[in-house]
């Protein structure tokens, strides 16, 4: 019950939105890219140190099981560190689906100056999320290298954000009144919500 509490305010759960995007998903979704790579490098250094122990600690007894052993563990390792070009492919899709949200959502011109306002806070924070990635990878210096797409997404997470920022933006303040009438009667025609 905390747990789920917790995991619903950290994560910013759209369902809790009635599923319409903002520009604060510009400020969120790299908070949770953020903790997926932070994850990703502690998981390879558990995992690198296991099997660096495992495979010491193998050689040891029967030198026939250990091989197959050892030849598991190796190919763990490289399957491991394919889990890099996972990365690029969460941001899209976490980009995508911001964006299919926000043309749901819609919003009014005038709302286009607190845009801006997230727009400025949103880059500050893009700035300490690359601190906080660069400080986090200096601990692990070695688990980082194997992910280098990852390590080039997050240190250039300020332009991510900024053409998050600028792609929801475009899509909220662009509708008119004629996309507005058709969104409308196809969520009545098909029984959804207004």
């Amino acid at each position: 019950m905390i747990v789920n509490k917790v995991f619903k305010c950290f994560f910013h759960d759209n369902m809790d939105m009635n599923k319409k995007a903002s520009v604060t998903d510009a400020i969120f979704g790299p908070i949770k890219i953020l903790v997926l790579v932070c994850t990703l490098i502690i998981g390879f250094f558990v995992w690198s140190s296991f099997s660096s122990t495992f495979s010491t600690a193998v050689t040891i007894d029967d030198l026939a099981n250990n091989a197959s052993l050892n030849y598991a563990v190796s190919n763990i390792n490289v399957g491991i560190s394919t889990i890099d070009y996972m990365v690029p492919l969460i941001v899209f899709g976490l980009m995508l689906i911001s964006l299919i949200m926000a043309f749901k959502a819609g919003s009014s011109i005038i709302y286009s100056i607190f845009s801006i306002l997230m727009w400025a806070f949103a880059l500050m924070l893009s700035a300490i999320f690359t601190n906080i990635f660069l400080q986090f990878s200096a601990y692990f210096p070695t688990a980082a290298a194997n992910f280098p797409i990852a390590v080039y997404i997050m240190t250039n997470i300020k332009w991510v954000i900024l053409f998050w920022l600028f792609l929801i933006s475009i899509v909220m303040f662009t509708r008119n009144k004629s996309d507005e009438q058709q969104i409308s009667a196809s969520e009545t025609a098909f029984g959804g919500y207004q």
